[in-house]
């Protein structure tokens, strides 16, 4: 098994300055961001290192999206904030996403109103279940 890698909070502002700096696919969907806002992604990706979450790459996708996506870090942005922070974590991962970021935008409306694919989602640990398939599905190497 691969060691899963996790982006710092260096990392993430690298990323941040990139996808700022010039026109990309991923440009529109910034939140807005201070300091703050590092620190508050870096939560939930330092926490699915504990070694009780399953080391897998789509479930610990899964676990960061779901809850940058419904635990309102922000007051605005928490979307497009898992969003950003998704691709960033698979393409570390050597994966991406077979789908727009308008796709995943929209799975995040739903993460966020507990219906993904029609599924009742609103247990946390069903949700992170139904994302991990989910993300099986429309990741492919890198």
């Amino acid at each position: 098994m691969n060691r899963l890698s996790y982006p710092d909070k260096d990392l993430i502002k690298s990323w941040i300055k990139l996808l700022s700096s010039s026109p990309n696919f991923l440009q529109e969907y910034l939140p807005l961001i201070d300091e703050n806002w590092y620190d508050e992604v870096m939560s939930p990706i330092e926490m699915v290192q504990f070694p009780y979450y399953e080391q897998d790459v789509h479930i610990q996708a899964a676990h960061i999206f779901y809850k940058l996506t419904k635990n309102h870090y922000f007051i605005d942005g928490n979307k497009r904030t898992a969003v950003v922070i998704i691709y960033l974590f698979l393409i570390i991962n050597r994966l991406t996403f077979k789908i727009s970021p308008e796709e995943l935008k929209s799975l995040a409306k739903n993460t966020a109103e507990d219906s993904i694919k029609e599924i009742d989602c609103s247990d946390p640990i069903k949700a992170v279940v139904v994302l991990s398939s989910i993300f099986k599905d429309i990741t492919i190497s890198i």
